[in-house]
């Protein structure tokens, strides 16, 4: 089983929480698996935030999958609908863009 780990954070360096992929499978160049977000704020103000409350509107889709497309990964909810993309280590989610970085070698 392939996991990565990711950081989440604001463009301030604010960490917001981890994103956590799984490889299920790969069809031909097209890696795709389960992904759970998991919100670890500095503190328990935080999570009345609006960028709180956006992370934690995204990490309640559950099943959360994603797919490997073109120069990035897409994450899907469970009917394969589009949520967001994850490009050049940042990604959009109503309206707030949050900043991922890999840390699955320090994992």
């Amino acid at each position: 089983m392939d996991t990565h780990y990711y950081s989440v954070s604001l463009a301030s360096g604010e960490h917001l929480g981890f994103l956590v992929t799984v490889l299920d499978g790969e069809d031909g160049a097209h890696a795709s698996g389960q992904a759970v977000i998991k919100l670890q704020p500095s503190d328990n103000t935080w999570l009345k935030r609006p960028e709180s409350l956006s992370l934690q509107a995204l990490s309640a889709y559950q099943p959360l999958h994603w797919q490997h497309e073109h120069d990035g990964i897409v994450l899907q909810d469970g009917d394969a609908n589009l949520l967001t993309r994850m490009n050049d280590g940042y990604f959009k989610w109503q309206g707030f863009v949050y900043v991922v970085n890999d840390i699955s070698s320090v994992m």
